[in-house]
C-alpha cells in the first residue's frame, strides 16, 4: 500500500476545493483510476463516488459510449483547432433543441465561468446599458465579488445581487431600470421554489430586462435542456450550459436570441475548437438521450433518497438529506458532526462533495446501490457511536438555512424575508 504525505506532494499546487480525506483525517487520498461510479486510490482502496466531477460526470467515469468516440474522432485525424467541422454543427443542433428560443445561435467555451461572463458582455454590448442583476453562483470571476459591500450596495463590475429575494430584486429594479443590461440567475430546485423563480422571470418581463439562465450545474441534469422552461412554463433570452454537456470534458456553452448573441462573435478562446471536448459532448447527449438516462437517474436517485433518509431518522441524529434524486445535500445539527461524516464517508469508501450537493450517474445501477448502502449504514453506526450525545435533536432552520446558502450561494425560501436578510448581514453572506 502505498501512503503519501499530501501536505508534501501537493505543495506546489494551488490548494483545491474538494479533495477527500482519508479516515484518519490527516492523509489526502490519490486516485489512480476510475471507472463507472468507482475511484480506485493509490491506497488499493475502492470508493463510490457521488462528487462525480462536481457533477460533470452524469453517465459514470470513463464510459466507453465517450471513449470510443474521442478514439473514432483522433483516429480519423478530425481533431483540430483551426476552424468548424461537421462535429461542431452536430453538437450544436443537439443543445438548440433543448432550449425554447426561435432559432438560437450558440457560442462555445472551456468553462462555466467564462460562459458566464460571454452572456453579460453580450448583454451589455446588446442594451448599451451596464448594471447586471444576479442570484446564485457564477464562477470565480472577480466580478461577482461584492464580500466588503453593503446589502443592495452596486460593487465596482456594476454587479448587485438580490438573493433570489423578489421584494429586494423589486427595489432595485425602481432605482435602476433604466441602467439594467441583464438579470442572471442560476436556479436551484432543492432550495428554491417554483413561485420565487416565476415572480423574477414576470418581474424582468414587465421591465423589458434580458434574462440569462445559468444553467451550468442544472442544464441536462433532469431532462433535455433547462429544468426552468419545464417548472415555470417560461421561455426566457439565454442559457449557459456545461456540466451536463460532455461527462467531465472541458466544455460549456451561451446559447440564445440571435439578436443578443451577434455579440459575442469575438468572445473565443485559444481551444474554441477543441474536437476532444466537442465529441465527448455530442457523444454524451446522444447517449443520454437515446438510453434514457434522465429517466434512469430520476427513478434510481428517488430510490437512493428514501433509504438514505430512513437511515438517517432512525439513527436519530441531526442529519437531513434534501433534494429530487439526481442532486441531493446533506444538512447537519453540528459542524463537528459534519465534519466526522465525510470523514468517516471516505474511510468507508463512499466520495462525498464535501458540503455541497451529491451527484449520482447513470452507472449507479442497483448491485452498486446495495454495497452503498452497506457502507453508508456502517458510516452512520460510527457516527451513532460517537455522538450518541447528539440523539434525537433536530437541524435547526437557520442550519438548513446556512447549509443550503453554502451549496448555491444565494438566500432560500426556508425562512421568512426578514430572517434572511437578517442572516445575508449577520453571517455576511456575500
Amino acid at each position: 500500500m502505498k501512503i503519501y504525505n499530501w501536505e508534501k506532494q501537493l505543495s506546489q499546487i494551488a490548494p483545491q476545493v474538494y479533495s477527500p480525506y482519508d479516515g484518519s483525517g490527516t492523509q489526502r487520498i490519490f486516485f489512480r483510476s476510475a471507472k463507472g461510479c468507482y475511484l480506485y486510490g493509490e491506497d488499493d482502496k475502492d470508493y463510490i463516488d457521488f462528487v462525480n466531477g462536481k457533477g460533470s460526470v452524469m453517465i459514470g467515469h470513463n464510459a466507453d459510449v465517450v471513449n470510443q468516440a474521442i478514439i473514432r474522432m483522433l483516429q480519423e485525424n478530425k481533431s483540430n483547432y483551426t476552424g468548424p467541422n461537421e462535429l461542431i454543427v452536430t453538437l450544436t443542433e443537439q443543445i438548440q433543441r433543448g432550449v425554447q428560443i426561435n432559432q438560437p445561435k450558440i457560442a462555445f467555451y472551456g468553462t462555466g465561468t467564462a460562459a458566464c461572463r460571454a452572456a453579460v458582455g453580450a448583454a451589455r454590448a446588446a442594451t448599451g446599458k451596464k448594471i447586471i442583476l444576479s442570484a446564485g453562483y457564477h464562477g470565480w470571476d472577480p466580478m461577482w465579488d461584492i464580500w466588503d459591500k453593503e446589502l443592495l450596495e452596486i460593487n465596482d463590475e456594476k454587479m448587485i445581487n438580490f438573493f433570489f429575494i423578489p421584494e429586494l430584486l423589486e427595489k432595485i429594479i425602481a432605482n435602476h431600470k433604466n441602467d439594467i443590461a441583464l438579470l442572471i440567475i442560476s436556479p436551484d430546485y432543492t432550495y428554491i421554489k417554483k413561485e420565487t423563480l416565476l415572480q423574477i422571470i414576470e418581474m424582468c418581463h414587465i421591465y423589458n430586462i434580458i434574462v440569462c439562465c445559468d444553467d451550468v450545474k442544472q442544464g441536462f441534469r433532469y431532462r433535455y435542456g433547462s429544468s426552468l422552461e419545464q417548472i415555470t412554463n417560461k421561455s426566457i433570452d439565454m442559457y449557459t450550459f456545461s456540466k451536463g454537456l460532455a461527462n467531465g470534458h472541458r466544455i460549456s456553452c451561451l446559447i440564445g436570441r440571435a439578436d443578443i448573441m451577434q455579440n459575442t462573435k469575438y468572445y473565443t478562446f485559444t481551444s474554441f475548437y477543441d474536437m476532444v471536448s466537442i465529441t465527448a459532448a455530442s457523444a454524451t447527449l446522444k447517449f443520454m438521450e437515446n438510453q434514457c438516462v434522465y429517466e434512469k437517474i430520476i427513478k434510481q436517485g428517488t430510490n437512493l433518497l428514501k433509504l438514505l433518509k430512513n437511515i438517517c431518522k432512525d439513527s436519530k441524529l441531526p442529519i437531513e438529506v434534501n433534494g429530487s434524486g439526481p442532486v441531493f445535500h446533506f444538512v447537519f445539527g453540528t459542524d463537528e458532526l459534519q465534519n466526522a461524516f465525510y470523514r468517516e464517508a471516505v474511510s468507508h469508501g463512499i466520495c462525498f462533495y464535501e458540503g455541497d450537493n451529491q451527484c449520482l450517474s447513470w452507472s449507479f445501477n442497483d448491485t452498486v446501490l446495495k454495497e452503498f448502502i452497506r457502507r453508508f449504514t456502517e458510516t452512520i453506526e460510527t457516527l451513532i457511536n460517537n455522538f450518541h450525545r447528539l440523539k434525537n435533536t433536530n437541524v435547526t432552520i437557520e442550519r438548513t438555512f446556512l447549509s443550503a446558502w453554502n451549496m448555491i450561494d444565494g438566500a432560500t425560501d426556508t425562512l421568512p424575508i426578514e430572517q434572511r436578510i437578517t442572516l445575508i448581514n449577520k453571517y455576511n453572506l456575500k
